[in-house]
């Protein structure tokens, strides 16, 4: 091989070229790639602790299910409890309320009795009355009859 002007020529060109790309090009080649490693790195510790922060939100979230669970269950119980104790108090209210209402029947029905047999009886002392004024045939006036011989033959009646 012929070493000749041509060859050192273009070794000196070479190395400005070298030169002028470590000094000019190289640095912000290297600082951008520092920068984007940087930026790469952060990223994947980003990523990790949004994993992280995820698992626990989820664990969170679920732990927050089961406790709304957990409460819905016992509110559902305490409804039903609260149904059967209503239903229970409705019953007793409704036994009250249905023996007063008998206890009224009974004795609207008593009155009731008293006053037909009230009544029947002054209607059979008329009879009577009429029955004796026949017999006796002279015609008494119900206005007239003594009120204490009226009561005593309602009494008797």
């Amino acid at each position: 091989m012929d070493i000749n002007a041509t060859l050192i020529g273009q070794a000196i060109s070479f190395s400005l070229f070298v030169i002028f790309c470590m000094k000019y090009v190289w640095p912000p080649l290297i600082t951008t790639i520092n920068a984007r490693q940087e930026e790469i790195a952060k990223g994947l510790d980003d990523s990790k602790k949004a994993k992280v922060e995820l698992e626990t939100a989820i664990d969170k979230s679920n732990s927050i299910i089961k406790e709304a669970n957990l409460k819905a269950q016992e509110i559902l119980t305490l409804a039903e409890q609260n149904k059967k104790q209503i239903i229970m108090q409705a019953e007793v209210e409704a036994t009250k309320k249905s023996e007063k209402m008998i206890a009224q029947s009974l004795a609207n029905i008593k009155s009731e009795k008293d006053k037909v047999k009230q009544e029947l009886n002054q209607k059979v002392s008329h009879i009577a009355i009429e029955i004796a004024q026949s017999i006796i045939s002279e015609k008494v006036d119900l206005k007239s009859i003594d009120t204490k011989m009226f009561k005593k033959l309602v009494a008797e009646i």
